[in-house]
């Protein structure tokens, strides 16, 4: 199956002809199905007068599974109004929501990069069941004695099928027809390399419709013989007057009786099969619903609530903990179970050291704690946590910018370094020579990166640049950092009043001695940097291609900075206000209101609205791009820096209580929680500038690995293992199940797999014993003080006896944790009317 991106290329006349000025735009569907083809559009103006051919490279990143293979192509814009170019890749696209189409031109050494992200859907899954060739595809329902013929139409190659039935299973290779079923629930399992399906179908007696069966046929033609027989009897024997009347009799008698006692027990049986077939199909709901409530409830083995998701660490808590008992989140007093968890084996394309997170990502200066710097995921996780000086150094990092690799630049204030962290673990250096990557991560998937999992600084092998600016003296070292389209950084020192332009790989490439102390930095689309110097009440404009130099009088504190289309917005702090301006250095408006006091963070969205908070109001206020007033919102305590991410929501940090707290367009929260530390810094801390796409794979998966099959199953003998793992002997047992069911399992936030979770339950004399038992005891722990008496019929195949805390028959023990004593009576098989007796002032329990 092969997708497709096709390109449409139009050129429009008489427009100017620098390639920073081209127009152009993505045009596509948010969603396809899979095996459709992808469909983009590119729209190209103001290209007509264009010096030299343009690079087009277009690339379609996947998530860290998925590996897909960029195409890259020339095309020649001279003579050309419209050309159509198609690109082609060989893979196909299974359905996952975090795709991305990169379209890259280049002309010279000019570069413009366009995005846009899709998903591709599942399409339905047919898996069907047929009956020869009637498709019963909505009922899934078979007689006896019919032949079920199963197959999977799906685009997805199949690696496996399972047919399981009652605590059986079977492999099975399909299209195939299952002949002599019995009376039952099915199940069947596909699995594929993304996915595991599952389809129940049941085989029953017809008691509806015209369908009979072999097993229901009632022996009419056996009836009508005995009629027969029976009448020509008395015909022959009527005949002889009087002489056989009494053989007759008897005889017609005899056939009568049997006749009606063969009715009578045909009958009954059909009522017990009846009724057997009930208590059968009520059995398996109840397990049913047992195994929903495993990987449902976070109180068992669900990973935060996660329906259908297994935290991997439960069910190693899970393993130590219940070695023969069942887990008191689940427990069951009709039946036991045992449970068997298989981690599918597959080989999956990954990232190097690419972490998969959910949402979007930004780095947060953590000022106040530690000299650290933390990759925050939106949904509340610390993913990553990094030093940002030497141990025994004063860094106090109160800016970070964001690179269009996701990369984070670090200026620290307290010393007179910027420090670069890698984003992707590709991109970071092994520095120990090992062949690993080593880097201060959440290791234990709790969503908190502890000093315990921090690196030392010249250990971290994510740190990939430190380099000095300036002189170490003054109170104040680097405040200002920025970054223009070519990842070139400007980090401004404010003691030396000094400008820095620092390559991507960390070289110096020039400094510029600035008229005031820089502060606050931001560069605009024509590579102009912009910068605000607070009590020095300038903003000043550095040309860094001539070095010319200009700067507007604010007449006020110049405080947080960003950029608008053709304008500059900044805040003025203590007044309270935010002020815009055009590039021309003339003033276009200011907005001055109460909720502002203290203004720091401001923001301009892509329709030139303004976001901005107020540190003393604990406030955020959106204006329209006239400087009107749109909406406030309180948020957390002290805000200082606001963002937008790659999402379009808003980003606010906070300094006295650690707060981060997410917006959407129109100020409702999306999201709120803490980070460790005190938060400060107003740059772009989530690469929105840059357009770095925080949270989403943004290279082509590179490694594969391979992931192994596991079991945690007692009849392996694995110390994987909880439930019950004895049952009731064979003669004892009433009914026995085994269901399967598909499920994820979660390592930790970044990593998870596919697996099946087997449940084997049995309900026997065993299991209900030892389950009122259980049921008493809880009670008696549950209401200590409270008498607690009941009486109830058992039936035992086999002599019960207890040894220490278990309860046995034969050689089959069931564990009891009870908090109280137990006496129980020894009973031989037979039938018992048993009492059940919690006695709250001796505190013990009495079973006779």
């Amino acid at each position: 199956m092969k997708k497709q991106v096709s390109l449409f290329l139009i050129f429009l006349f008489f427009l100017p002809q620098a390639f920073a000025k081209i127009e152009s735009s993505i045009e596509m569907k948010n969603a396809f199905f899979e095996g459709e083809e992808i469909e983009a559009e590119l729209i190209v103006k103001n290209l007509e007068n264009a010096e030299n051919d343009v690079l087009v490279r277009a690339e379609i990143i996947a998530p860290f599974y998925i590996s897909i293979n960029p195409q890259e192509f020339f095309v020649k814009l001279k003579g050309f109004e419209e050309k159509k170019v198609e690109i082609e890749w060989d893979e196909s696209l299974p359905s996952s929501e975090n795709y991305l189409l990169t379209i890259t031109l280049t002309e010279k050494n000019e570069s413009l990069l366009l995005n846009k992200t899709f998903e591709v859907k599942k399409k339905e899954v047919e898996l069907f069941s047929c009956l020869d060739a009637e498709c019963k595809n909505q009922e899934q329902i078979f007689y006896i004695g019919e032949k079920v013929c199963l197959s999977f139409s799906n685009t997805t190659p199949i690696n496996q099928f399972k047919l399981i039935y009652g605590s059986k299973e079977e492999t099975l290779k399909l299209p195939t027809c299952l002949e002599n079923l019995k009376r039952g629930s099915y199940q069947i399992l596909a699995f594929t390399a993304y996915e595991t399906y599952s389809l129940n179908f049941s085989v029953i007696k017809p008691i509806e419709g015209n369908k009979v069966s072999k097993e229901l046929n009632f022996p009419y033609g056996l009836l009508v013989i005995a009629l027969i027989l029976v009448l020509i009897t008395i015909f022959v024997f009527k005949s002889k007057k009087g002489q056989v009347s009494f053989f007759v009799k008897t005889i017609s008698i005899v056939v009568a009786s049997l006749i009606f006692v063969f009715i009578v027990y045909y009958f009954s049986s059909y009522q017990k099969s009846v009724a057997e077939e009930k208590a059968s199909s009520e059995f398996k709901n109840e397990v049913l619903n047992l195994a929903q409530k495993l990987i449902s409830s976070e109180e068992c083995l669900s990973y935060k609530n996660e329906k259908g998701t297994i935290d991997v660490n439960k069910l190693e808590y899970f393993a130590s903990r219940y070695k023969g008992i069942e887990p008191e989140c689940a427990k069951e007093i009709n039946f036991d179970y045992t449970i068997t968890v298989i981690q599918l084996p597959k080989k999956i394309s990954v990232l190097p050291g690419m972490k998969r997170t959910s949402g979007t990502l930004a780095w947060i200066p953590n000022s106040g704690y530690g000299n650290s710097v933390s990759l925050v995921s939106s949904n509340g996780k610390e993913i990553r946590r990094h030093w940002t000086v030497p141990a025994g150094i004063y860094g106090d990092p109160s800016r970070t910018a964001v690179d269009s690799k996701g990369n984070a630049w670090v200026g620290n204030r307290g010393t007179n370094t910027l420090v670069k962290i890698a984003f992707d673990k590709k991109d970071c250096i092994d520095k120990n020579g090992d062949g690993k990557i080593e880097t201060s991560e959440d290791k234990n998937g709790d969503g908190i990166v502890d000093e315990n999992e921090m690196l030392p600084f010249d250990e971290d092998e994510c740190i990939v640049v430190n380099v000095r600016l300036g002189s170490n003296s003054g109170d104040m070292k680097i405040r200002a950092v920025c970054i223009d389209k070519n990842d070139n950084v400007y980090a401004g020192h404010w003691s030396d009043k000094k400008l820095f332009k620092i390559s991507p790989d960390g070289k110096i490439l020039k400094e510029w001695k600035l008229p005031a102390s820089p502060y606050g930095c931001v560069v605009d689309e024509e590579g102009n940097v912009w910068i605000s110097t607070i009590d020095a009440n300038l903003i000043i404009k550095l040309n860094p291609k001539d070095d010319s130099i200009s700067t507007f009088k604010a007449g006020k504190t110049t405080y947080g900075i960003w950029r608008g289309k053709d304008s500059i917005v900044f805040t003025t702090w203590t007044y309270g206000s935010i002020i815009k301006i055009s590039k021309d250095m003339k003033k276009e408006w200011e907005y001055a209101n109460i909720n502002l006091l203290g203004a720091r963070g401001v923001f301009v969205d892509k329709d030139d609205n303004v976001y901005a908070v107020g540190s003393n109001t604990n406030q955020i206020v959106k204006l329209d791009k006239d400087g009107k007033f749109i909406k406030s919102m309180p948020t957390c305590n002290t805000p200082t820096g606001i963002s937008m991410d790659s999402e379009g929501n808003i980003w606010v940090i906070c300094y006295n209580d650690g707060g981060i707290r997410i917006y959407d367009k129109d100020l409702n929260v999306v999201s709120e929680f803490t980070i460790r530390g005190a938060h400060y810094g107003y740059s772009d801390f989530t690469g929105f500038q840059t357009g770095a796409q925080l949270g989403m794979s943004e290279i082509k998966p590179s490694k594969e690995i391979e992931v192994e099959e596991r079991v945690w199953s007692f009849s392996v003998g694995s110390e994987k293992t909880f439930g019950t793992q004895s049952f009731s002997p064979e003669k004892a047992k009433k009914a026995e199940i085994k269901i399967a069911i598909p499920v994820t399992i979660r390592y930790n936030e970044t990593f998870a797999t596919e697996g099946i979770m087997y449940v084997y339950a049995v309900r026997g004399e065993l299991e209900e014993f030892s389950g009122t038992i259980d049921y008493l005891c809880m009670s008696a722990k549950n209401f200590p003080e409270k008498e607690i008496k009941f009486s109830k019929s058992f039936h035992f195949s086999y002599p019960v006896r207890k040894e220490d805390n278990k309860i046995c028959m034969l050689n089959s023990c069931k564990i009891i944790e009870c908090d109280v004593p137990i006496k129980i009576k020894e009973f031989t098989n037979g039938d018992y009317q048993i009492n059940f007796i919690y006695d709250a002032t001796k505190r013990e329990i009495d079973i006779s």
